[in-house]
């Protein structure tokens, strides 16, 4: 399978403002806010705060020539698309991550230590 960025999987995304008005691009919006949020950040405050001081890292990226924009615009634009084609879309990245099919699944189990819930049946933990 072809590396296909995390942007690239966004493209389906259209640009809901009017294009006069647009003074920060929507793969910048996105991009900041994607990043963001896996690096945990909770709400838009948040993800300005994230974005503000990772400016130079996002600029490897994308060339946000006006910086990050406010939490507002960031929680509007985001708000504009359609959840299910975004969430469509962040699936599609999710997926693209993994391999198709593992060769190998590693098992580990664990016996609790008293932990019993009767003598015969004692608290197992597998995980794989």
């Amino acid at each position: 399978m072809a590396c296909v960025s995390l942007l690239d999987h966004f493209s389906a995304l259209a640009d809901p403002r009017q294009a006069g008005k647009v003074l920060y691009q929507l793969p910048e919006i996105m991009l900041v806010v994607l990043c963001a949020t896996l690096a945990e950040a909770e709400d838009f405050v948040e993800v300005r705060l994230w974005g503000r001081g990772k400016l130079a890292f996002l600029r490897r990226m994308l060339p946000f020539r006006r910086g990050i924009p406010s939490h507002d615009t960031l929680n509007d634009v985001r708000n504009a698309h359609d959840p299910d084609l975004f969430c469509a879309c962040f699936t599609a990245w999710v997926e693209g991550l993994r391999e198709d099919e593992p060769d190998i699944v590693a098992l580990d189990g664990k016996t609790s230590r008293r932990a019993r819930r009767g003598e015969d049946h004692p608290l197992h933990v597998v995980s794989a």
